[in-house]
């Protein structure tokens, strides 16, 4: 099993580590973090990142869990997405296929940021024919930090293996997941090239990129990127 913060349309190394699992958890109960990627996402804009910002309204910041993170609803942010992802992408292959769709989910009025991102992610999920099992941690009842959190997600969903991100090892206690009886990986992430539209490759686009771009045909660089990195 996985369990990862949602992220606004996540890089693909991300959705790498999702394919690896058979169930997915949303972990929604943590903290919220300003300025990073729960409400940002990249896109290329003329050889370019273009930083995408979902406004948020925030009350104190220091405390506040990512499923109580209201949009902030006051700003035209919507139209400015929609318009940037038009402006990127209307010429490459699959443009014409998916932005109707993503319109759409953009047209609701999703009151959290958590409901939006959420519903966003899973869009990619079904579209690269990944994990099909997504939980939301907050409907787990699991109250651990750091390594404790791994193992009580483990267990809420009946796991044998937790698979982390790299980024893990910071705060990752060996001793003590292995004393819960289960077992632990982390995965290794290597960027894949894939065909993008403009003369230089950007690393860390979000993953609306490569849908855009390659069409189902993407799931090949996330699942696989070891065989395309150059």
């Amino acid at each position: 099993m996985v369990g990862h913060q949602p992220q606004f349309m996540p890089y693909i190394g991300v959705l790498n580590k999702i394919s690896k699992a058979d169930v997915y958890v949303i972990v929604d109960h943590v903290q919220f973090v300003k300025k990073y990627f729960h409400n940002r996402t990249y896109i290329k804009v003329h050889d370019a990142a273009q930083l995408l910002t979902v406004p948020v309204l925030i009350k104190d910041e220091s405390f506040a869990p990512i499923n109580q993170i209201k949009i902030n609803h006051v700003d035209v942010w919507k139209r400015k997405h929609l318009k940037s992802m038009r402006l990127a992408y209307q010429h490459s292959r699959s443009f014409d296929r998916y932005f109707g769709k993503i319109e759409d989910i953009y047209s609701k009025r999703h009151e959290y940021l958590c409901d939006f991102t959420s519903e966003l992610l899973i869009f990619f999920l079904r579209e690269f024919e990944l994990v099909e099992d997504v939980r939301i941690s907050s409907q787990l009842q699991v109250t651990g930090k750091k390594t404790d959190l791994l193992v009580e997600l483990t267990r809420a969903v009946n796991g044998t293996t937790y698979l982390s991100g790299e980024g893990a090892s910071d705060y990752f206690d060996e001793a003590a997941f292995s004393a819960s009886g289960y077992r632990h990986a982390f995965n290794r992430f290597q960027h894949p090239v894939y065909p993008q539209l403009g003369h230089t490759f950007l690393k860390g686009m979000g993953c609306v990129d490569l849908l855009f771009n390659c069409g189902r045909d993407g799931r090949k660089y996330i699942v696989n990127p070891e065989a395309y990195l150059s």
